[in-house]
């Protein structure tokens, strides 16, 4: 079994009434998370699942991958 951990890409800063899990991807964190996708996906193989916590960045992130790999990222609380 092979286990790819992917890290969130950056996120917007967060504000006084902005919850952290709540924080959406940038548009340097997308275009970033993009490219690191692309990356992988050069020499992986179409991963089974991808996993997502219920943060909006880590979500927008496996949405990323899903898109990718053709593939509908499943939520696991529990990951946050």
């Amino acid at each position: 079994m092979l286990l790819y951990v992917f890290r969130h890409g950056i996120a917007e800063p967060g504000g006084v009434d902005t919850l952290d899990a709540d924080r959406p991807l940038s548009s340097l964190g997308i275009e970033r998370t993009l490219a690191a996708a692309h990356g992988l996906a050069r020499f992986a193989d179409r991963p089974n699942v991808i996993l997502t916590s219920d943060k909006d960045r880590a979500r927008q992130t496996a949405g990323i991958l899903g898109d990718l790999f053709d593939l509908l990222p499943q939520t696991v609380p529990q990951l946050a």
